[in-house]
């Protein structure tokens, strides 16, 4: 009886591990959601209007690169997306923008699942070219656009309730997942750690 105890109390052991680690493989697992409710929402993200989170993000055309490379939205397929529209008129607004996504480049420049874009409304290639130099912009994890037809087309994309310093945060289903100031140091905190969450769920 007492070698049967013994048996059973080393099995007890040996097993427990075993149990432990199941049950942090079936139950351990942390799932995030984003939500796609304004009500639900912080931050600029809730102060839009119903129904501009969760829509369908569409890239302005005909947009190119500094190469005059036509650039199109199968070019970012997969991809998440963080998206800054530069207003026509440069302004100190746009200045402190791009500086803070330099910040949001160097968090995401490892991983090629996530792409900046900054969309400039000029018909002026060089001035991509510039841009990129000036705020250290890398090829491979951000992208200078331009729009080389329209003018100043954010009004025309974003929402009420945004402005200038509007950021975008799309996934890679193309859904808007949310809006940022980018003058705000906690809204871009916001955006990097939502942003880590869809790269978490993509994984």
């Amino acid at each position: 009886m007492t070698n049967r105890k013994k048996v059973g109390g080393l099995l007890l052991i040996l097993a427990a591990p075993l149990l432990i680690l199941l049950f942090l493989e079936n139950f351990g697992r942390q799932h995030y959601a984003i939500p796609t409710n304004p009500a639900e929402a912080e931050g600029l993200s809730a102060e839009v209007p119903v129904g501009a989170l969760g829509q369908t993000f569409r890239l302005p055309e005909p947009l190119a690169d500094a190469s005059a490379k036509s650039v199109s939205e199968g070019d970012f397929a997969g991809k998440i997306l963080i998206v800054y529209y530069l207003p026509m008129a440069q302004s100190d607004t746009a200045e402190f923008v791009l500086e803070k996504l330099t910040r949001v480049q160097n968090v995401f420049e490892q991983d090629s699942s996530v792409r900046l874009l900054t969309i400039v409304p000029t018909p002026q290639l060089d001035s991509l070219s510039i841009l990129a130099r000036r705020y250290r912009g890398q090829p491979e994890a951000w992208s200078f656009l331009a729009n080389t037809t329209q003018a100043d087309i954010s009004t025309q994309l974003l929402p009420k309730g945004t402005n200038a310093a509007t950021l975008l945060l799309v996934d890679q289903g193309r859904q808007v997942k949310g809006y940022y100031d980018g003058m705000q140091e906690k809204e871009i905190d916001r955006l990097v750690a939502e942003a880590r969450i869809l790269l978490y769920d993509l994984k």
